[in-house]
């Protein structure tokens, strides 16, 4: 099965009132949706695919020439379990997930769509990766 995700930022000061009132319900150049979106596809053929909840995610950093682990706690984790043998893990803060929508495209393929909200913008080290700036560790 192949797999495309697609990580949607949220404007918080979207106004959908207004949308409506205004402009059937659609956004508009003072009023824009969503203020940005990543795609990204898996690479591989996907055997299943899981989303956990008030997981940690570890991330991998190099410090001193050191691989280390850190741990980003109540994350959700969108895991894609490869016929290779692999797993692809994708992840955000929990607090930041607003809906997730999987549709389908084809018979052999699917696309994730994961609205995120939140008055500060998250941070994403990569694409893929997305927490909120409270659930940073520091």
């Amino acid at each position: 099965m192949e797999y495309a995700i697609h990580f949607i930022y949220r404007n918080p000061e979207f106004d959908q009132s207004h949308a409506d009132e205004y402009h059937d319900g659609q956004e508009s150049e003072d009023n824009i949706r969503d203020l940005w979106e990543d795609e990204l596809e898996v690479q591989g053929e996907v055997i299943d695919f899981k989303i956990k909840h008030k997981q940690p995610f570890i991330l991998q950093a190099q410090q001193d020439e050191e691989i280390v682990d850190i741990p980003i706690e109540n994350m959700t984790l969108f895991e894609f379990s490869l016929e290779s043998g692999e797993t692809t893990t994708l992840a955000s803060s929990n607090k930041l997930v607003k809906d997730i929508d999987i549709k389908d495209l084809r018979t052999d393929a699917k696309v994730v769509y994961v609205i995120l909200k939140g008055k500060e913008e998250p941070i994403s080290p990569f694409p893929g990766l997305y927490v909120k700036p409270s659930d940073w560790p520091g």
